[in-house]
């Protein structure tokens, strides 16, 4: 902060109009703020779900070439503890959490839901950087105008 000098004129008035541009633009500085912790929450969640889908790959592809190698006595006894039988076909399942608990699905179902995942993310990440391109640009405007009119006696740069 600095001192006003003498010469320098603190008196400018402050309309209606000019209070609710100042409101405006709070409230978009706001929303700002708000979205663009949301997008880095999101994109966050979405690194997240990248990764577990590629180890769900991973796994699926290791799981498919134990198959065609073959494996010992062991091995087999170790994989029958972590298979199930439905309907007379062995199917590899692994834990999915949806929600707050654990269901048992399929590689297939695995990677489908974690497709349909990794979909609605990116859609909502494209939501949000929208959203925060046009409350930028509609700050940008009121920015102009309020600098204009008041000049150095108002603030609306973010700390």
């Amino acid at each position: 902060m600095r001192m006003l000098d003498d010469e320098e004129s603190n008196d400018v008035e402050v309309s209606w109009a000019d209070q609710q541009k100042i409101n405006q633009f709070s409230r978009l500085n706001n929303r700002q703020t708000e979205a663009l912790a949301e997008l880095e929450a999101i994109r966050t969640e979405k690194e997240q779900v990248d990764e577990v889908f590629e180890e769900v790959q991973l796994l699926e592809m290791s799981e498919g070439f134990e198959d065609d190698l073959g494996t010992s006595d062991d091995e087999d006894a170790e994989k029958e503890k972590s298979t199930k039988t439905t309907g007379g076909v062995k199917s590899n399942l692994i834990p999915f959490k949806i929600g707050d608990a654990f269901a048992h699905v399929t590689f297939e179902k695995a990677t489908e839901l974690l497709e349909k995942e990794q979909k609605r993310l990116q859609a909502e990440i494209e939501r949000l950087e929208t959203q925060s391109q046009l409350g930028e640009d509609e700050m940008k405007k009121l920015k102009v105008d309020l600098y204009a009119k008041f000049g150095s006696n108002i603030n609306l740069e973010r700390d």
